[in-house]
């Protein structure tokens, strides 16, 4: 909250006004579970009352509170199942197109791709949100929610197996499968 009230406060006047009270609005949507997209909230005061707001750097994209219905136990299985399943194939993989500098290492839930210079991926299970998190030198980080039996990015819907498929094979320039 005090994040909000300091971006607020950063305006003058009324436009300052107008931004606390978009943001006041999204947060207690957000409290109650409502997803809400700061960026269309904006846009929507800009049509309604004509006022120009500066785009919320790091709350552009559409922010949503995730209550996963996953047990702890749960949660452990498919992401372990997954992540392990990913292992056996990737290390096939790296050993079968020799990747020069490639190396696969699973430890603790964290899932370490070296693929020499093409760079490292990590995957990692977090759960405490039940999610299994991607840093890809590729596109960056992505949060994988469980949803309809897959790992899937709440914000376009792109499948963990799929989005590493895509991108290792691309790198490596050779067929990946994943899935």
């Amino acid at each position: 909250m005090s994040l909000l009230l300091r971006y607020a406060a950063r305006g003058s006047g009324r436009n300052a006004f107008q931004t606390l009270q978009c943001l006041l609005q999204s947060e207690a949507l957000l409290r109650l579970g409502v997803p809400v997209s700061l960026e269309s909230g904006q846009t929507a005061l800009r049509r309604t009352q004509g006022y120009q707001l500066s785009p919320l750097r790091g709350f552009s994209e559409e922010l949503r509170v995730v209550a996963s219905a996953l047990s702890e136990g749960d949660y452990h299985h498919m992401a372990d199942e997954t992540l392990e399943g990913m292992v056996e194939k990737l290390e096939a993989y790296v050993e079968d197109n020799d990747v020069d500098g490639g190396d696969v290492e699973y430890s603790q839930g964290v899932l370490t791709v070296k693929l020499g210079k093409h760079g490292t991926f990590v995957v990692n299970k977090q759960t405490p949100n039940r999610q299994i998190w991607l840093s890809s030198p590729v596109s960056g980080p992505f949060r994988f929610d469980h949803i309809e039996g897959r790992w899937l990015y709440h914000r376009d819907r792109r499948d963990l197996l799929l989005q590493l498929e895509q991108e290792i094979s691309a790198l490596v320039g050779a067929p990946l499968h994943l899935q």
